[in-house]
């Protein structure tokens, strides 16, 4: 894939936990993975994360775990974030230089991501597409 071409990815939600963040803001409509531009955009909530992440500081992308342990926004304090809306579908991004992204409005920095996708093996591989080095 040309990571020049926009390519948008759903977040995998778990259906009986989808009420609760939809109240809490955290549904699909307030989330985004895309693809954009050499640059990942990752997104959930009117204003609960967000990231922006070069493409070439993406240095190994693969499937994880599942995330029995969490489904929303956690962090690890040491620049590891889950973001999911599912335990299941997990990918796990490692980042660096780490990335710049915000939490609740405040600045951080992520050098390891987990996202739950809909299409988590189509993810891995359009991120490797975009960045062979990251494979």
């Amino acid at each position: 894939m040309d990571a020049r071409v926009s390519r948008t990815f759903k977040m995998a939600y778990w259906p009986w936990l989808l009420p609760l963040l939809l109240v809490v803001g955290a549904g699909p409509s307030t989330a985004r993975i895309a693809i954009e531009h050499d640059v990942l955009h990752v997104k959930l909530g009117w204003f609960w994360f967000r990231a922006t992440i070069p493409i070439r500081s993406i240095v190994h992308a693969r499937r994880s775990a599942n995330a029995w342990f969490s489904v929303g926004i956690h962090t690890d304090l040491m620049h590891g974030w889950i973001v999911n809306g599912s335990p299941l579908g997990m990918v796990h991004l490692t980042i660096e230089p780490p990335a710049d992204g915000r939490f609740v409005g405040l600045p951080i920095r992520v050098n390891n991501l987990w996202l739950s996708l809909e299409e988590p093996d189509a993810f891995v591989a359009a991120v490797t597409a975009a960045n062979p080095d990251a494979a």
